[in-house]
C-alpha cells in the first residue's frame, strides 16, 4: 500500500525536487559585507561631512567622470540595483551604452587617460574593503593634487556605501524567495536594512562630539588607517 501511495506522488516528488534545485541555484551570490564593514564606511562618510560639501563645490570632477567611478566600485562590488540607478545616471549624463558596458565589465579603456588612475584607484578602494594601501593614495594625491583626490575619494566612498546596502537589500530580496546567500544571514541583513537610522544617529552624535568633521588633515597626510 505504501509503495503505490509512494509511486501515484512520484510526479509531484520529482518536481519538487526539480523545483527546490532551481531555486537553490539561483542563490544570491554577489559581494555581502558584515555589519562592522557597514558601521566602518558609514563612518567615514558622517566624519568626513565637511569633505563631501567641499568635493560638491569642486568644478574639476565633472558628472561623466563622477559616473564612471561609480562604476567602476560598482563592477566589484557587483551590486545590480546600483549597476540598473548608475547606468541610468550615466546614460543621463551622456555616457555611451558602450562604455557603460565596458566599465561594469571591469574594462577602463574606454574612460579618459586623465581619469585611468583615479578609476584604478576606485576598483582598488573597493577589493580592497576601504582600506588603500598609504603608496596608493598618495599616488592619487600625487596625480591629482589634494582637492582633487579629496573628491575623488569622497565619490568613491558614497558609492562603496551604497553598494554595500544596496547588496544587502538585494541578499534580503532574495531571501525572501528562498534563494538567500550562504555566506549571509537574515540576522545580518536586517541589522544593516533596518539599523541604518539608530547606527546613523549614534556615529553622527560621536561625530559631533569629537568634531571629526572638521579635521581635515584626516585625507590629506597620507595616512593609510585615515585614508
Amino acid at each position: 500500500m505504501q509503495i503505490h501511495l509512494i509511486l501515484a506522488n512520484l510526479p509531484l516528488f520529482i518536481y519538487l525536487s526539480l523545483f527546490i534545485m532551481q531555486v537553490m541555484k539561483k542563490r544570491f551570490s554577489k559581494r555581502l559585507h558584515t555589519v562592522k564593514d557597514f558601521i566602518y564606511h558609514l563612518d567615514l562618510l558622517i566624519s568626513n561631512a565637511a569633505a563631501i560639501k567641499r568635493s560638491k563645490k569642486n568644478s574639476d570632477i565633472q558628472i561623466k567622470f563622477i559616473e564612471r567611478i561609480m562604476l567602476a566600485v560598482t563592477q566589484v562590488n557587483g551590486c545590480r540595483l546600483c549597476s540598473y540607478a548608475h547606468t541610468k545616471i550615466a546614460l543621463e549624463s551622456g555616457l555611451a551604452r558602450n562604455e557603460i558596458s565596458a566599465l561594469l565589465s571591469g574594462d577602463l579603456q574606454t574612460a579618459p587617460e586623465y581619469e585611468h588612475k583615479a578609476l584604478l584607484f576606485s576598483q582598488y578602494y573597493a577589493e580592497t574593503n576601504g582600506h588603500p594601501e598609504k603608496t596608493e593614495w598618495c599616488e592619487l594625491v600625487k596625480s591629482y593634487g589634494k582637492q582633487n583626490a579629496e573628491a575623488i575619494l569622497v565619490n568613491i566612498r558614497i558609492i562603496m556605501f551604497g553598494n554595500i546596502y544596496g547588496n544587502t537589500m538585494d541578499a534580503f530580496m532574495h531571501r525572501l524567495k528562498l534563494q538567500g546567500s550562504k555566506e549571509s544571514s537574515l540576522f545580518r541583513e536586517l541589522g544593516i536594512l533596518v539599523g541604518i537610522i539608530p547606527i546613523f544617529l549614534a556615529l553622527l552624535t560621536k561625530s559631533i562630539i569629537l568634531k571629526k568633521s572638521k579635521n581635515q588633515s584626516l585625507l590629506f597626510d597620507c595616512n593609510p588607517q585615515n585614508v
